[in-house]
């Protein structure tokens, strides 16, 4: 028959062909497992107390999903929503297709989930609830996350594009890989991507939201997308660290930068203002500020080029170390006048 029940009563296999629903509750008696003898397609499928649900087989066709058990591993043909996923343990969605939840949709993963789709929207609508112990995400095409608790990025995650949105922290774990092509723009409390052991972090475009600070350590050139708004910016870079047209960089304190060279500001449309700026260069350092420039910590760089709306200083205890030529431009120029502030400059020339 279309479904067999284990000798033990624990394990329910469902061999149906073709359904427009089906419901397995199994609430007040919860079932070991529900597994599938072969694919099978159902418009509507509900699974309640069902254990470790195991539907992986690659022709499965399911329209919607309620799924509360220990763990899941659902995989579907085409396009996929969720309208509940709730497991103590993982849960892995893998659709061909585009995978969504229904409006007030709860997932609640109490371990790993990792979701699969041609493109991925979770938690978009009122009421909804996106919530895992650890997050993993795999598309072609674009993804949207918004998660409602601290979200830590595990395993090997990408995308063509990412808005990952959280009411706490985006961190990731050691080892973690994360490779977005386009535009990776991350919204939270604070943002800390790249420093753990073993983690490799690529985006074509790095966007940041923060109330407090963005940290990222990327393997790979940064260019800044839209908008990286915090309180304090931390960007350590393999390459170089740039901006793109049109991109609004507001940092309330510090924002400190280390890579092989530096140059923000300088794109049509731009807007930089930095409560004040460090930075580790072994090539060029260049900012274009539209407002007063404070250097603070340290700058060390081959050559600077400083051009602000306003006036150009150095903080206490900073130390502006710069091989070659530094060019400054602005309203005015006080260097080295700080308290416990060291100033050596190759050559200088100032506007």
């Amino acid at each position: 028959g279309p479904f067999a029940l284990s000798p033990d009563l624990h394990t329910l296999t469902v061999g149906a062909s073709s359904l427009s629903q089906l419901t397995v509750d199994a609430t007040g008696n919860a079932l070991a497992a529900v597994t599938q003898g072969t694919a099978f397609a159902a418009g509507q499928l509900t699974i309640l107390s069902g254990g470790q649900v195991q539907l992986n087989a690659a022709a499965n066709d399911f329209d919607q999903i309620a799924v509360n058990s220990d763990s899941a591993v659902v995989y579907d043909a085409d396009d996929l929503s969720v309208t509940q996923l709730q497991t103590t343990g993982d849960a892995t969605l893998h659709a061909v297709g585009a995978l969504d939840n229904t409006a007030g949709a709860q997932i609640d993963v109490g371990g790993h989930a990792e979701f699969e789709g041609s493109q991925i929207t979770l938690g978009t609508h009122l009421g909804d609830l996106v919530q895992s112990a650890s997050l993993q995400f795999h598309s072609a095409g674009a993804v949207e996350i918004h998660a409602d608790a601290n979200v830590t990025l595990s395993g090997s995650s990408d995308a063509h594009s990412l808005l990952l949105e959280s009411s706490g922290s985006i961190t990731n774990a050691a080892g973690a890989t994360i490779d977005v092509t386009d535009e990776a723009n991350f919204q939270a409390t604070s943002v800390r991507l790249g420093f753990e052991v073993g983690d490799d972090v690529k985006f074509g475009l790095f966007s940041a939201t923060t109330t407090s600070t963005t940290e990222l350590s990327e393997d790979d050139s940064t260019t800044f997308g839209a908008q990286v708004h915090s309180d304090s910016l931390h960007v350590i870079s393999q390459g170089d660290i740039t901006n793109s047209a049109g991109s609004s960089i507001h940092v309330t304190n510090n924002a400190d930068f280390e890579g092989n060279s530096l140059s923000l500001g300088f794109q049509a449309g731009d807007d930089v203002e930095l409560g004040s700026l460090s930075a580790i260069t072994t090539g060029s350092a260049e900012l274009s500020e539209d407002d007063s420039t404070l250097i603070s910590g340290t700058l060390q760089s081959s050559t600077l080029k400083v051009i602000s709306t306003s006036d150009i200083t150095n903080a206490d205890n900073s130390s502006v170390s710069v091989t070659g030529l530094a060019t400054f431009e602005g309203n005015s120029l006080t260097l080295g006048f700080a308290v416990a502030g060291t100033v050596n400059l190759g050559s200088i020339s100032s506007t």
